[in-house]
C-alpha cells in the first residue's frame, strides 16, 4: 500500500521551505545594505572641529605628516590608536594627513577624533561614503594652526570610455584647507585615490588644484609613484617630492607628500608595520619671492 504524508507532516515541511525562503531574503537584503555606499555631501567651512586647540599660524616653517592607518587593524602585529597617535607625534607635526580612517558602526566618534584628542589638535573627518551595518571610511586632517578654509569634496567615481562605464567601488574624496601666515597663503590637500580605472582621472583632479595655487602641499595615497606621468610632469617643473628629498636613489612609493613653494628641511618616516604603509613627515620652509625670482 501506498504510504500516505499526514496533513501535519506536510504543513511541517512547508514552513521549513518558507522559513529557508525568508531566511535567503533576509540573508540578501543584509548583503545589500552591507555593500551599499552611500556617497558623502560636500562640506565647507572655516574651522575645523575643536577649533580651541589651533593657533593662528605665524611661521614660515611648517611640518606635516601623512599616514594611512589602514582603519587600525594593524599589519604585523595588532594596532591600537594609541600607538598610531605615538607614531603621529613624533616629531609634532603642525598638520597631519590620515587615509582609511574609520567611524564604527553606530558609534558617535571616529578614529580621527580620538587621535585628535590624544595630540591635542583640531580635526575633520571627511567620509567618503556611508556603509549601512559596516561603519564609515575616509580622509582625516589634523592642525594645530587655524585655518581659514576648509572643503570636502567628491572625487569623480565614475566615467565613460567608448560606451562603457567604469564606476569606482569605493567613492573618493579630497580635503582642502587654506592656511594664511599673513604673507603667504597655502593650499593643503589630504585624499586617497582609487586603484582602479579611475585613479588617473582622480589623480589629474587633484593636481590641477594642486597646481592653482603658488604655495601647496599634496598629502595622501595617490596610489601613484614617480614614474607616473602627471606627477614626474609636475617634478620636472618645480614640484618637489618632500618624502624622497636628501635621496640620490629613491625607492619608489604611493604615499605622498608633494610640494610647491617650499624648501624640505628634515625629512623622516615610521615603517610598515602599525598599518601597511609606512607614515612620512618633512619639515617645510616658505619659500620667499626673492629667493624663487634668483
Amino acid at each position: 500500500m501506498r504510504q500516505q504524508i499526514a496533513p501535519y507532516s506536510l504543513q511541517l515541511t512547508w514552513s521549513r521551505l518558507w522559513i529557508i525562503f525568508l531566511s535567503i531574503i533576509v540573508f540578501a537584503l543584509v548583503t545589500e545594505l552591507v555593500n551599499l555606499r552611500i556617497i558623502s555631501p560636500p562640506a565647507i567651512g572655516s574651522h575645523l572641529k575643536n577649533p580651541e586647540r589651533s593657533r593662528p599660524f605665524l611661521s614660515n616653517e611648517l611640518r606635516v605628516s601623512t599616514y594611512n592607518i589602514r582603519s587600525g587593524k594593524g599589519y604585523e602585529t595588532p594596532t591600537t590608536i594609541n600607538q598610531l597617535a605615538e607614531v603621529l607625534a613624533s616629531p609634532a607635526p603642525d598638520i597631519i594627513a590620515m587615509n582609511e580612517v574609520r567611524k564604527p558602526v553606530f558609534s558617535e566618534t571616529n578614529q580621527a577624533e580620538h587621535i585628535a584628542d590624544l595630540l591635542n589638535m583640531s580635526w575633520l573627518y571627511a567620509m567618503t561614503a556611508d556603509r549601512y551595518l559596516a561603519g564609515r571610511a575616509g580622509n582625516a586632517l589634523l592642525s594645530r594652526y587655524q585655518v581659514t578654509y576648509y572643503a570636502a569634496s567628491t572625487l569623480i567615481h565614475e566615467s565613460w570610455v567608448n560606451g562603457e562605464s567604469n564606476v569606482s567601488k569605493s567613492p573618493r574624496n579630497v580635503i582642502f584647507t587654506l592656511l594664511n601666515n599673513g604673507q603667504k597663503e597655502i593650499a593643503i590637500m589630504a585624499t586617497h585615490l582609487d586603484r582602479g580605472p579611475l585613479r588617473v582621472t582622480q589623480l589629474e583632479q587633484v593636481l590641477t588644484m594642486f597646481d592653482q595655487h603658488d604655495y601647496a602641499i599634496l598629502l595622501g595615497d595617490l596610489n601613484s609613484t614617480q614614474d607616473q606621468a602627471e606627477i614626474s610632469h609636475r617634478l620636472t617643473s618645480g614640484a618637489v617630492d618632500a618624502v624622497c628629498a636628501f635621496q640620490q636613489k629613491c625607492k619608489q612609493h604611493i604615499d605622498w607628500i608633494l610640494t610647491k613653494g617650499f624648501e624640505v628641511l628634515e625629512n623622516g618616516s615610521y615603517p610598515i608595520g602599525l598599518s601597511d604603509h609606512p607614515q612620512y613627515w618633512a619639515r617645510l620652509r616658505i619659500i620667499d619671492d626673492s629667493e624663487i625670482s634668483r
